[in-house]
């Protein structure tokens, strides 16, 4: 079966936001700004739980709630988080996932309340020129208990090496690995460097995992391989960099 190279890189991403006291905008029947007179939909921007984000919440004419997520920018937008859209009666139409404004999962509904799409989107990098790209897949691999379990995985099985720490180095190491058909991490291999004794830490742990839930696709289990950025800082913990 085609191999998916999956380049699921997570970042640590800073915006310095601007604006975070509540603003309302307008806008017309075809979302293009206006002044309050000419609105059709209106939009509240708020300061959001998320570090650095605004909420952002959108609405209909008749006050009722018309999509609500996170940005890291309204101008220009940048979707960050998850998002919820609505129809006007107030029943659930989507639930989005973005990742800097990449959408990662989307779900939608009809107006009956019928599932009518569920798709998750990877970063797939082509073998036959190198280039990326996102496609739908039915299922990404997950970590068991997901990214919070990845998070106290790390920082429970961590080893800080000593040389390192009397070096005071510190920063990320990025592990590329493969999650096959029955979700065994195979084939960890160091794609950005920091120390050998840092490297060897950060494989040994990739080593140690439990087994994933694998990814899938028309039904089927696929290979697919990700990438794993971990940080390790002088605290003496190494955490999972998202």
């Amino acid at each position: 079966m085609k191999q998916y190279l999956c380049l699921a890189i997570i970042f640590l991403i800073y915006f310095h936001v601007r604006g975070q006291a509540t603003d309302t905008i307008y806008y017309d029947s075809k979302w293009n700004k206006t002044d309050k007179a000419g609105k059709y939909f209106y939009r509240i921007v708020e300061p959001s739980k998320l570090k650095a984000h605004l909420l952002v919440k959108d609405f209909y004419p008749n006050d009722s709630k018309q999509m609500e997520g996170d940005y890291l920018s309204v101008d220009p937008d940048i979707r960050d988080g998850e998002f919820t859209w609505w129809y006007e009666n107030g029943k659930l139409k989507q639930e989005a996932t973005f990742d800097n404004n990449q959408i990662t999962k989307i779900k939608s509904w009809d107006e009956e309340g019928q599932l009518t799409m569920e798709k998750e989107f990877v970063r797939i990098t082509r073998k036959e020129n190198g280039e990326d790209e996102y496609r739908a897949i039915e299922a990404a691999p997950k970590f068991p208990g997901g990214k919070d379990a990845l998070y106290h995985y790390i920082e429970k099985n961590v080893k800080y090496p000593l040389d390192a720490k009397k070096s005071g180095i510190e920063g990320s190491v990025v592990v590329r690995f493969i999650i096959d058909k029955e979700g065994n991490v195979a084939d960890p291999k160091v794609v950005k460097s920091l120390c050998p004794s840092l490297d060897a830490e950060a494989l040994r742990l990739m080593k140690k995992m439990p087994r994933w839930k694998p990814g899938k696709q028309d039904g089927k289990y696929i290979r697919v391989t990700l990438e794993l950025p971990i940080n390790f800082n002088l605290k003496g913990i190494a955490t999972y960099n998202e």
